[in-house]
């Protein structure tokens, strides 16, 4: 009697977990069968980050260093072809910025405590526009997360091209086995003759990562004069039987 129980809960909750996985079209059913289509580059503003490193100069000046400088202006170069928006930076406030002064009230010796917080961000700021960032995107903040002192980081958003789909998934058998839904309806597979669902994903994603300026993607950048006077070079000799075009 027992063992009859245990059965058949076992068979209630298999029906439960079916139905909860048959109460919704599965993501890969009736995909197109363009694999462009089925796994499109989308153009998104994605965040990115430069951390560069302070040091103490001369005079209480700020210094990044000649590899830093050479970093900020490779930014900025990503920055002018793809970037939007402003350019934060937040800046890690070493200790030392914070004294102690002393001051007297009434008959009494107090001490006070006096940040230099502002000093340091304005030096920062001033030496970050020295290194080619211009002073009407950037904005210099405190970083109140703490940190390594001296740590500063640049923040913009730049369009950016993904697959809008997830690769690596495999909903159904390569070998032959069709994936069947609650309904008896069967999905994409081997018996179907149709494309495996992540094919073409990988290449999507290769090609979106690959692509110099991702606004490509949604408008073609005019043809340059340059462009024109080698295709019509290239014609003439084709022309002229001198070579062959590639």
């Amino acid at each position: 009697m027992r063992e009859l129980i245990a059965l058949g809960c076992v068979a209630l909750l298999s029906t439960v977990l079916l139905g909860c996985q048959s109460s919704g079209p599965a993501y890969w059913q009736n995909a197109p069968t363009d694999y462009r289509k089925r796994h499109p580059i989308v153009v998104a503003d994605g965040p990115v980050t430069l951390t560069l490193y302070a040091r103490q100069g001369v005079r209480g000046h700020i210094e990044f260093g000649r590899d830093q400088e050479n970093s900020i202006k490779e930014f900025m170069t990503r920055y002018a072809r793809q970037g939007k928006g402003g350019i934060l930076a937040l800046v890690t406030v070493p200790p030392s910025m914070e004294t102690v002064r002393t001051r007297k009230k009434g008959c009494r010796i107090i001490k006070v405590r006096v940040s230099r917080d502002r000093s340091y961000l304005m030096r920062v700021r001033a030496q970050l526009i020295h290194a080619g960032v211009p002073s009407y995107l950037l904005t210099v903040q405190k970083d109140t997360r703490g940190g390594e002192a001296g740590r500063v980081q640049l923040k913009a958003l730049e369009i950016r091209a993904r697959v809008a789909t997830r690769c690596g998934l495999w909903p159904t058998d390569l070998a032959g086995a069709a994936a069947v839904d609650a309904d008896g309806n069967g999905s994409i597979g081997l018996y179907m003759n149709e494309p495996y669902w992540n094919l073409g994903c990988a290449t999507q994603s290769n090609l979106a990562t690959q692509v110099d300026n991702p606004s490509d993607f949604v408008q073609m950048r005019a043809e340059t004069l340059g462009d024109s006077v080698k295709s019509l070079m290239t014609v003439q000799k084709y022309r002229g039987g001198e070579s062959t075009p590639e």
